[in-house]
């Protein structure tokens, strides 16, 4: 066979006027290749000879994987375009095993096989940030952050939407809206209930009780209640927890109730047995006497 061979000295040059094709491995050591752009594409490659690829050298490289056009970045990174996706592996150590961890479709929908972790900090550089004054706005944004709330490890979590006051934030469940904060309000779009109570307190018909059997006056009793995070129970809730049976389980009858009619006399249980004549209207608030405590929905 016939060889072209060029010296060492740098200021020689072989020049090719048309295609140039290499049957075998082509290596250029200690220099550049620069690919004019002219109508095609730079680099391309056939279906034939398509590999992997190499873990075995080190080095930036372009190969081809699965038949298809891709990149492979020091043996550890690669894409390729399939069913119009780009695909992001990672390799083995042999570079024969390849698990996918993220790809991008071309609707542009961003899959990724493992956790996302945005950047950590209170500022708009930093978390989730959507798109400034999408609606045509100004200053509107929307946030999702997490940071360190002052110099201890204290944390905090902020879903944010800021700028007008009539910019809604809402929870939304099974079809509708749940939650919504809008003009500095909270609108509850559903009923409130307990799934559970905490520890002492009994669920009866979508209310927390507790029964106290020692007398305190109503105030203190007020107090005690309010400890928990809750309040003597009112009339209507003592209806509730009653529920269909002849008698209330829970109130007794000379129970106080959180209902007051006027500043010194509070209602309480007259009849425990008859709800026709359940409330009691004159009993002083400095009398003492059981009482059973519903906590606040919060």
């Amino acid at each position: 066979g016939s060889a072209l061979g060029i010296n060492t000295n740098s200021s020689q040059a072989v020049t090719v006027g048309g295609a140039l094709t290499a049957n075998s491995t082509a290596s250029i050591k200690g220099g550049t290749v620069t690919l004019d752009h002219a109508t095609s594409n730079v680099v391309s490659w056939g279906t034939a000879g398509s590999n992997t690829p190499s873990s075995s050298s080190t080095g930036w490289k372009a190969k081809t994987y699965g038949n298809q056009s891709g990149i492979g970045i020091s043996s550890s990174a690669q894409w390729y375009a399939s069913n119009g996706s780009h695909v992001w592996y990672s390799t083995s150590d042999s570079g024969t095993t390849f698990t996918q961890r993220m790809s991008l479709d071309n609707a542009g929908l961003l899959t990724a096989t493992g956790a996302i972790q945005p950047s950590v900090g209170n500022s708009t550089s930093y978390g989730i940030q959507f798109a400034q004054n999408y609606g045509g706005g100004s200053g509107d944004s929307a946030f999702l952050r997490y940071y360190v709330d002052d110099s201890t490890e204290n944390m905090r979590l902020i879903l944010g939407i800021d700028n007008d006051t009539d910019d809604d934030l809402v929870l939304y469940q099974g079809g509708s809206n749940r939650i919504q904060l809008a003009s500095g309000e909270i609108y509850m779009l559903t009923k409130v209930g307990y799934g559970s109570c905490p520890s002492n307190y009994t669920l009866s018909n979508n209310l927390c009780y507790r029964r106290y059997s020692s007398g305190k006056t109503w105030m203190e009793a007020q107090s005690t209640c309010h400890s928990d995070g809750g309040h003597v129970c009112t009339m209507a809730e003592a209806y509730i927890i009653w529920g269909s049976s002849s008698c209330s389980a829970v109130h007794s009858t000379g129970d106080w109730l959180g209902d007051i009619v006027t500043d010194d006399y509070p209602l309480g249980v007259s009849n425990n047995c008859s709800k026709s004549n359940f409330e009691y209207d004159e009993w002083n608030k400095t009398d003492t006497r059981s009482y059973v405590c519903c906590l606040n929905i919060r």
